[in-house]
């Protein structure tokens, strides 16, 4: 099912859908989201690309949390992994609104485990670190990591990590 993360109609669509066709919904995995303002200070983001990234970065969380919680509830299990990065713990200049946006979920998702965790249903934030995606390679284009502030901890390793850390927890 195709959905845009910052409709809530298109997530709830798409999570009916899915208990539709499977008869419940056992494990959310949302890497969704943008990079919008990406390599820009925050003095000179737009509201339109302020609004553009926090409509996938943290209003697409809420939408996915709204449709599918109730669902888990129901079920009373279920587990729920949201992709982060490391900008939302170490500022790295021109990575504001990104981070600020993904900061904003983090921060619903430790809330969620508050609210969930004595119903049986587990959430997670997690970041596996940098991966060779093709956002990665964009984003490192837009921020110049080459600068001392801005390397990387880590060279970016294979979207299988991320794979393999997701089957452990």
């Amino acid at each position: 099912v195709v959905a845009d993360l910052g409709s809530d109609d298109d997530v709830g669509a798409a999570v009916h859908a899915c208990v539709d066709r499977f008869g419940r919904l056992d494990f959310l995995l949302n890497c969704g989201g943008n990079i919008e303002g990406l390599g820009k200070h925050l003095w000179e983001i737009t509201p339109e690309e302020w609004t553009t990234s926090f409509q996938a970065n943290a209003t697409g969380v809420l939408n996915l949390i709204r449709h599918v919680a109730p669902v888990m509830l129901d079920q009373h299990a279920g587990r729920m992994f949201f992709l982060t990065t490391s900008a939302t713990l170490i500022p790295k200049e021109k990575t504001g609104c990104y981070a600020s946006a993904k900061a904003v979920a983090n921060h619903m998702v430790q809330t969620l485990v508050e609210e969930l965790g004595p119903q049986g249903i587990q959430a997670n934030v997690f970041n596996p670190g940098p991966i060779d995606t093709e956002s990665y390679r964009e984003m490192t284009d837009a921020i110049d990591v080459s600068t001392p502030n801005q390397q990387q901890q880590a060279a970016p390793q294979s979207p299988d990590v991320a794979a393999r850390l997701l089957l452990w927890l």
